[in-house]
C-alpha cells in the first residue's frame, strides 16, 4: 500500500432520457453507442494517465505525480480537452451512420460528456492483480459528479487542481461552490465546452452498403444484442441506463424493434420521396 500525490479524472457520458429506454432494441443499442463513445475518449488517454476503473458510461483515471506537479496537472488537463474532441468526432460519425430508427440511435445528438478533475493524495493498494485507489480525494471527485450544473458539456476542477494547472488558456471560467455529500462545500472552477459547429440532425434510417462504417456499426450492435439476450455477454454497469432484466419478451421486443426500422428503411430506398 502506498500514498501518492495524484491527478484524478472522471469522464462521464450521459444524456439519454427515460423515454429512449422503453424498448429492448433501444436499450441495447444505447449500451453499444455509449461504449463506442467511451472507447473514443479512452483512446485519447496516454502517459501519465492510467485507467483506475472502467464502468459502462464513465472512466476513472489517475496520474501519480513524482516531480513537477504543475507540469503534470497541465499535461493531464490538455488530455482531458482532447477527450471532448474525440467524443464529438465519434458522435458525428455515429449520427452519420443512421442505420437504425430506434430512439437511442435517433438521439445520439442528445449525449454529452463531462469531466471532473481533482488533485490530492490517494491510497494505492494492490488487490489481486489490480491496483485500487482509495482515500478522501477519491471519494470527493466521485461526489462532485453529482452537482448543480445544468449545462451538459463541461470540465469541472477543484480550486486545488485549477491552481496547479492554471486552467484553460483563452476560455471563460466560472467560479462556483458545489456541495459534496458528507464532505461539505467545495470551491470549483467550471469551463463550459459548447459545440462550435452544431451537430447534424439525424437523417432517416437507411440500409448501408456492406463494408461501410455504418454497416459495421449495425453488425456490431446486432452481435452485442444477440450476446446480451442469449446471456453470453454480461451487462456492463451503466449508471445512466436502467438495469432491465432480459426475458423471452425482451427477445421478441428486440426482434420486432430491429425488423420494423429495416422494413421502413428498405421501403424508403425502393420508393424514395418525390421532390
Amino acid at each position: 500500500m502506498e500514498i501518492k500525490s495524484s491527478c484524478l479524472v472522471i469522464a462521464d457520458i450521459s444524456g439519454y432520457t427515460r423515454f429512449v429506454m422503453l424498448h429492448t432494441t433501444s436499450l441495447l443499442h444505447a449500451e453499444t453507442i455509449i461504449s463506442d463513445l467511451l472507447e473514443a475518449v479512452i483512446t485519447q488517454s496516454e502517459h501519465p494517465l492510467t485507467i483506475a476503473k472502467l464502468e459502462g458510461d464513465a472512466v476513472f483515471l489517475y496520474a501519480t505525480v513524482e516531480g513537477d506537479q504543475r507540469m503534470a496537472a497541465r499535461t493531464v488537463l490538455k488530455q482531458v480537452t482532447e477527450f471532448f474532441d474525440a467524443f464529438r468526432t465519434k458522435e458525428r460519425a455515429l449520427i452519420g451512420c443512421n442505420t437504425c430508427g430506434c430512439p437511442a440511435c435517433r438521439s445520439i445528438d442528445k449525449l454529452h460528456l463531462k469531466a471532473v478533475l481533482h488533485h490530492g493524495e490517494v491510497v494505492i493498494k494492490k488487490v489481486g492483480q489490480f491496483l485500487e485507489l482509495a482515500g478522501e480525494s477519491v471519494i470527493l471527485i466521485h461526489r462532485l459528479l453529482k452537482n448543480s450544473i445544468t449545462i451538459k458539456d463541461y470540465i469541472l476542477m477543484t480550486d486545488t487542481y485549477y491552481q496547479l494547472s492554471g486552467g484553460l488558456d483563452g476560455e471563460r471560467v466560472e467560479s462556483r461552490t458545489e456541495h459534496a455529500e458528507g464532505m461539505g462545500d467545495v470551491s470549483v472552477k467550471v469551463y463550459y465546452l459548447r459545440e462550435k459547429i452544431p451537430l447534424p440532425p439525424p437523417a432517416p434510417a437507411r440500409i448501408s452498403e456492406p463494408g461501410t462504417e455504418a454497416a459495421i456499426l449495425y453488425e456490431r450492435m446486432n452481435d452485442y444484442s444477440y450476446r446480451r439476450l442469449s446471456g453470453l455477454e454480461p451487462r456492463r454497469r451503466f449508471s445512466s441506463l436502467p438495469d432491465m432484466k432480459l426475458t423471452w419478451l425482451s427477445r421478441m421486443d428486440y426482434a420486432i424493434g430491429r425488423l420494423i426500422p429495416q422494413i421502413i428503411a428498405s421501403l424508403s430506398r425502393v420508393f424514395p420521396k418525390k421532390r
